[in-house]
């Protein structure tokens, strides 16, 4: 007959696995732990292929509130399940892709750098920008207006075309890894120091008005996008629960899991007094590998097998990053998917274009200039079409980045009036 033991790493009491074993409605098939010598095993036994197709998948509509039996409870008063809250699952298919690499459809179309950019950037999310930063000034001038009746102000509301300068600006001082640079040196009209590019493509007052004004409206939540999260937490976060967090008293290489309806934590210990904490919404089980793995949960394994490619995408953002110091943090956010569209659209030019830049080392830069320069291009052009025209300073800069337009405006005065009789 197989011999059984009791798992502890949850760190239950005797009353906690006595309700656990006497409540058989409860679905806890891990807490029984076969021995190795078991003729069992190989009947439970799943490979990574199988486990797609033979495990079951919790239904959406099951009851998954924290049950009346073990649970932790976090500082903040969230609680969690000792025990998963369903039958074993196989991890989410939400985030799994199946497209093959490579260009596809609409990529494979694009024919300039700024297309590039606006696979990531799309026009929806250009126009939630524009709407919400006009609301957001709107707002302000209103309360001040009340406020201040005898020093009433009015404000010029922004537009995609100023947007998409303004997101050309940011990253072109990324670019040239000026995004540390206060605005005094950015807007420096010294010759010796100045930039063209950053006055031709907004005055100082229109970048400061955009940079103060732009409310971003969240994404909905991860799975109602179909996207799912599997990371590393800081441990200070308030939903921890205590009993997760680092201790002497814990066994060098066990685990702890806590359990919500789409969410796990689990709490691992590497070293003595030491702990990983994660968070997933792609696994529901609390599954631990074997001796040679050191008792790694999958959930460790599997953010081990799959951080490298976000932490190589971090760490090339991170070189011609658009972030600027702020306080906000939808700012941070807004700037981070910046950074990730243009490396995603630098990606995709160059698969389309193989030999852009070949042999460059600075490749990128040149590509995330020209890209800074396109997207600014028509405002560009807008602010040295105004019909009240500009002053001769910002019209010298707009000049200096764009001389064709020097000589557009040459052949427009010498081109002969027609006079059209009726």
């Amino acid at each position: 007959m197989s011999s059984f033991h009791i798992r502890d790493e949850n760190n239950l009491t005797e009353e906690e696995m006595l309700w656990l074993l006497e409540n058989d409605c409860v679905e806890y098939n891990a807490i029984l732990e076969e021995d190795v010598t078991s003729d069992m095993e190989n009947e439970d036994h799943v490979s990574d292929h199988e486990e797609i197709d033979d495990v079951i998948v919790a239904d959406d509509d099951e009851d998954t509130n924290i049950p009346d039996g073990p649970h932790y409870t976090a500082k903040d008063g969230t609680q969690w399940s000792k025990m998963p809250l369903s039958k074993r699952v196989r991890r989410s298919e939400a985030n799994k892709i199946v497209a093959a690499p490579g260009l596809t459809h609409s990529s494979s179309e694009i024919s300039t750098i700024r297309e590039s950019f606006l696979l990531f950037f799309s026009d929806a999310m250009l126009d939630i920008i524009v709407i919400e930063t006009n609301r957001k000034a709107k707002y302000f001038f209103d309360q001040h207006n009340a406020t201040h009746p005898g020093n009433t102000k009015k404000f010029a509301p922004t537009n995609r075309i100023e947007i998409e300068a303004y997101i050309g600006l940011l990253i072109t001082l990324g670019a040239l890894q000026a995004n540390t640079e206060p605005i005094e040196m950015l807007y420096c009209s010294d010759p010796a120091y100045c930039r063209p590019i950053i006055p031709a493509c907004l005055s100082r007052n229109r970048y400061s008005f955009i940079t103060k004004f732009i409310s971003l409206e969240l994404a909905n939540k991860l799975l109602m996008k179909k996207l799912t999260l599997c990371g590393t937490l800081r441990k200070n976060k308030a939903f921890i629960p205590r009993e997760l967090l680092p201790s002497a008293s814990k066994k060098e290489y066990s685990s702890m899991f806590a359990f919500q309806k789409n969410c796990v934590l689990v709490s691992y210990v590497p070293k003595k007094s030491r702990a990983v904490i994660l968070l997933s919404n792609e696994h529901q089980d609390d599954k631990v590998n074997s001796a040679e793995m050191k008792y790694k949960p999958d959930i460790l394994l599997h953010y081990n097998n799959t951080k490298g490619a976000v932490d190589a995408t971090d760490q090339m953002a991170q070189k011609y990053t658009t972030q600027r110091r702020t306080l906000r943090w939808p700012m941070v956010l807004f700037y981070h998917m910046i950074d990730i569209a243009a490396l995603n659209a630098y990606k995709i030019w160059t698969i389309k274009n193989p030999n852009y830049e070949i042999g460059h080392l600075d490749a990128r830069r040149k590509f995330l200039l020209a890209l800074g320069k396109d997207l600014a291009k028509e405002n560009i052009i807008n602010r040295y079409n105004k019909a009240n025209g500009l002053n001769a300073g910002p019209k010298e800069n707009i000049l200096k980045v764009f001389p064709e337009l020097r000589k557009e405006a040459v052949l427009q005065e010498r081109q002969p009036a027609i006079c059209v009789i009726f």
